[in-house]
C-alpha cells in the first residue's frame, strides 16, 4: 500500500468518523448531555485538522494521532457507564449531563419500553456509538501512524538531498573564493 492508497483511506476514515460524530453530536445535545458533547465537539475539530493536515502538513496529524487516542479513551469510559462495569449503575448516567439529564435514546426507549416497540435499549445504542468510535479511532490512529511514516520517508530523502546540495555549492563557492 502506498502512500496514496493510504492518505484515501485515512480520508475516508475521517470522514466516516466525521459523520458519526456529528451524529453522535446531535443526540449529545438533544438529551443534554453536555459532559459527552464536549469530547464530540473537540474531536470534530481535530477530524477537520486531520483532513487539512493530510494535505498541508504531518504535525497535525501527529496531534490528530494524540488526540484521538484520548478520545477512545473517553469511549471505552462511555461503554464502561453504559454497561455498568465495575461501580457505575443506573444513577451513574447524570454524571454525562452534570445530574440534569439522561442519554436521548435512555430516555426515549424507557418510553417505547412500555408498549414493547423498542428494537434496542437505550444503553445499547449509546454502547454501540461509543463502540464505533472506538474502531474508527484504532483505525484512524494506524492509518495516521502509516501516512506520518510514508511522509517522513518522502521528505527526508528531498531534505538530506537539498542539505547535500547547499553543501557541495557551498563547498564550491568556498573553493573558487580561495
Amino acid at each position: 500500500m502506498g502512500c496514496c492508497n493510504a492518505s484515501v483511506l485515512f480520508l475516508v476514515v475521517c470522514t466516516l468518523q466525521l459523520i458519526t460524530v456529528v451524529e453522535w453530536l446531535v443526540f449529545n445535545f438533544l438529551g443534554y448531555l453536555y459532559l459527552a458533547f464536549i469530547p464530540c465537539f473537540i474531536q470534530v475539530i481535530f477530524i477537520i485538522i486531520a483532513i487539512f493536515g493530510l494535505c498541508l502538513y504531518k504535525h497535525t496529524l501527529i496531534i490528530y494521532l494524540v488526540w484521538t487516542l484520548l478520545y477512545t479513551g473517553w469511549n471505552i469510559f462511555v461503554i464502561c457507564l453504559y454497561l455498568q462495569v465495575g461501580n457505575f449503575d443506573e444513577n451513574s448516567y447524570s454524571i454525562l449531563s452534570f445530574g440534569s439529564n439522561i442519554s436521548w435514546w435512555v430516555k426515549h426507549t424507557r418510553e417505547c419500553a412500555a408498549t414493547n416497540t423498542c428494537a434496542l435499549n437505550g444503553n445499547l445504542v449509546e454502547v454501540i456509538h461509543a463502540s464505533l468510535q472506538v474502531l474508527l479511532c484504532v483505525v484512524g490512529c494506524v492509518l495516521s501512524s502509516y501516512v506520518i511514516h510514508m511522509l517522513k520517508a518522502k521528505v527526508d530523502p528531498i531534505i538530506t538531498a537539498l542539505k547535500q546540495c547547499i553543501y557541495i555549492s557551498t563547498m564550491s563557492m568556498l573553493f573558487v573564493y580561495s
